[in-house]
């Protein structure tokens, strides 16, 4: 992606703020014109001294004054406005990459680490914003500056100006030769950056099993390789700029100090005036800050290409899972399910399906077993259209998944899985995720049958307590029964549970068993299940092995036979 066409990408965020900008350019072309105002005092200052009065030395003084104030003041707008404007542009990038992200299938989320992801969001916009706020802010007035700093000195003295210009290629190529050093590794450094916050986030998730382990030490020595990558790439961009600003200023103290030597020279022969040259000095001296400051503008805005390239790399990744320009809601859902010669393989290559045929009744109550890695999980992330077949197809009451749209194919099907997450909030936010325009009484009503309204009353602030992160206060029995609540209060057609009991003890199971036994009524049912007992409350068994159904029965008949079910339960029963 070329430097021009990333910045061209961001132009579609800065448009709402048009109006801003176009007051931004008039803030900063007056700002220019106040910087200009300087060359005019120093002649008038040079007209002072060669006849001083204390009425001239006074005015001249106040002039100076003034010059500053309103320069500084239209700085302080510009840049208020400047602020603004970035501000605003990033805010809105940032909730096009978060909400291009929620439109993402699992597939992104498994090829991308959620470090660098959460880079991308934070650390990668900061920079693009810090380039528009603080590289823009110096490159648009410093050019306006300096393109009239030098119409002013061709106008006084065109030898001494052509002398002034003829060092300023050897600058700007000092300037590009810089920054596209500093691209590279500022590009580098981002995805180091990315790496420390995939570590990090890798590693506080882990901390119980970090310490069972005694792995602290082993966990300090990881992050100091990733920290010390980190700090080589950002180093080596901070030595190039280092280099950078000095190398200029000195190229451009030898720009000056020759120019001013030639016109004391142009002096010394009479062809110059002290009230020409002090102009002429103020005019070069004001050409030397635009000078440093688009050297340092473009220094931030090649850091912010690699960060912005970063950005629209993960934008420009379409979404795998899409609705088909003719996909329609049905009118209503029974809840039959079909998967007819399902083969599927994820992204890894690692083979899930190998032409699976299932068929759910509507109402009914499937159990899926099989040994572990047999494709059991599989089943149901195709069911949730989170992946699509590589062949075959799954239905819903005779119509391809694909056919129907995505968002309405999920509002169908409550999935209750192994570890369900809940968000940092109140348990009356987590309980009303499953249908957010819930009242608190359908809420209470909803952890009542999920046999979770017990413990929530003895709770200090009932149904008002925060849970942490992850649900980090409560146990797994009672994330569990959060979850069920919820899955009650969407009131789903369709039942996905994925091993919603296995990690439980045999106090917690039975309640959430018999909060998931009154949420089943009515529902057809997916029951995941390693675990035989699970499956005995099931209408019928289907037995998966290497992504194929082997085996499908009454679990009652299939335990009277010398099949794969059997050989199963005996297995877990001995367990």
């Amino acid at each position: 992606m070329s430097p021009f066409r990333t910045w061209r990408r961001l132009l579609p965020f800065l448009r709402p703020y048009s109006l801003h900008i176009v007051g931004l350019t008039v803030l900063l072309l007056a700002n220019a014109s106040a910087a200009l105002v300087m060359i005019p005092v120093a002649r008038y200052a040079g007209e002072v001294f060669n006849n001083l009065t204390l009425v001239g030395l006074n005015r001249m003084i106040l002039a100076l004054i003034a010059a500053y104030a309103l320069k500084s003041l239209l700085t302080w707008l510009s840049t208020l406005m400047m602020g603004f404007v970035s501000i605003r542009a990033v805010a809105d990038l940032r909730a096009d990459l978060f909400a291009h992200l929620q439109r993402q299938s699992l597939d992104f989320h498994d090829r991308h680490k959620s470090g660098d992801t959460a880079s991308r969001m934070v650390t990668d916009v900061n920079a693009v914003r810090d380039a528009l706020a603080q590289g823009a802010a110096e490159l648009i007035p410093s050019s306006l500056i300096l393109l009239a700093a030098l119409v002013y000195l061709f106008a006084l003295n065109w030898r001494l100006a052509l002398l002034t210009v003829i060092g300023m290629p050897i600058i700007g190529w000092a300037i590009s030769l810089f920054a596209g050093r500093l691209r590279g590794w500022s590009l580098l450094a981002q995805g180091k950056s990315a790496d420390i916050l995939a570590y990090l986030n890798e590693n506080l998730s882990a901390t119980a099993s970090i310490k069972s382990f005694n792995r602290e030490a082993f966990e300090r020595n990881r992050f100091e390789t990733v920290n010390d990558s980190h700090f080589l790439a950002t180093f080596r961009g901070e030595q190039v700029w280092a280099m950078q600003m000095p190398t200029v200023a000195l190229l451009q103290v030898v720009a000056i100090a020759g120019v001013l030597w030639v016109g004391g020279w142009e002096m010394i022969q009479g062809r110059l005036a002290m009230p020409d040259l002090l102009a002429f000095a103020a005019a070069v001296g004001i050409c030397v800050e635009p000078v440093q400051s688009l050297s340092s503008g473009v220094g931030r805005i090649q850091r912010a290409i690699g960060a912005a390239e970063r950005v629209f790399t993960m934008l420009d990744e379409a979404p795998a899972i899409i609705d088909r320009p003719t996909a329609r809601p049905l009118d209503s859902c029974a809840g039959e399910v079909r998967f007819e010669g399902v083969h599927f393989a994820y992204p890894n290559g690692q083979t899930g399906l190998m032409g699976l045929d299932v068929h759910v009744r509507p109402g009914e109550a499937l159990a899926v077993v099989g040994a572990s890695g047999s494709g059991k999980s599989t089943l149901g992330k195709l069911l949730l259209r989170f992946y699509d077949p590589t062949s075959g197809r799954i239905l819903l009451d005779g119509h391809d998944l694909r056919d129907l749209p995505v968002a309405w194919l999920r509002e169908q099907i409550a999935y209750v899985p192994q570890e369900t997450p809940l968000f940092a909030g109140t348990l009356l936010d987590n309980i009303r995720y499953g249908r957010l325009d819930a009242t608190d009484d359908q809420v209470v009503e909803a952890a009542i049958h999920a046999n979770a309204h017990g413990f929530i009353s003895q709770l200090a602030d009932q149904y008002q307590t925060h849970v942490g992160e992850r649900g980090s206060t409560l146990s797994g029995g009672q994330r569990q029964r959060i979850a069920i609540a919820r899955a009650i209060l969407k009131n789903p057609r369709i039942l996905l549970l994925d091993e919603a009991t296995s990690a439980l003890d045999a106090e917690s199971e039975t309640l959430v068993q018999e909060a998931l036994e009154r949420l089943m009524v009515g529902r057809t049912t997916i029951l995941i299940t390693h675990r035989l007992k699970s499956a005995t409350r099931a209408d019928r068994v289907v037995v998966v092995e290497a992504g194929k159904a082997i085996e499908t029965g009454k679990p009652e008949d299939l335990l009277r036979d010398e099949g794969a079910y059997r050989s199963l339960y005996e297995q877990w029963r001995l367990s």
